[in-house]
């Protein structure tokens, strides 16, 4: 089975979407796309075993509820940029799995509003750990080792 091409993905819709929105740095660019990367490998769009993760982030529809209410009620100037994104259809649980971009957005804003700075984008580990413990929600060692292994070969 194939996928999408990991560095076509990073160059054309990780970076662009990232810069659109004003929260691109080294750090975000390569985490968001490690994230994809390990979630989904750029290939499963619905979550295996029937959960309710969607699209190359892997993100839960309530999880892009939260993420959008809080981006709104907090940073109302980048909420303005970010919904740029959304197309008029379909819904936007089904963006999750059919806009790219969107998707991107979602998962940057996840880790936007986290209280930690980003780790330093050339810290494979650091990246890992953040991973674990802001998307994840634990910092389960054997999750972080997987998404290490995951992504071991890109840049």
């Amino acid at each position: 089975m194939t996928g999408l091409n990991p560095h076509d993905f990073r160059d054309h819709v990780v970076t662009p979407t990232l810069r659109a929105i004003d929260l691109w740095s080294p750090a975000a660019e390569r985490l968001v796309f490690l994230t994809a990367v390990h979630e989904s490998g750029l290939r499963s769009l619905l979550q295996r075993g029937g959960g309710p993760a969607r699209g190359v982030y892997q993100v839960e529809p309530a999880t892009m509820a939260d993420v959008i209410e809080r981006t709104q009620a907090k940073y109302p100037r980048l909420w303005s940029r970010a919904e740029l994104f959304l197309a008029p259809a379909p819904s936007l649980d089904d963006q999750l799995v059919t806009n790219l971009a969107w998707a991107t957005v979602i998962c940057r804003l996840k880790y936007y509003l986290v209280p930690e700075p980003l780790p330093d984008a050339a810290d494979r580990a650091a990246l890992a750990a953040y991973w674990g413990k802001w998307y994840q929600t634990e910092s389960d060692p054997v999750k972080i080792a997987a998404f290490l292994s995951d992504t071991i070969n890109l840049a």
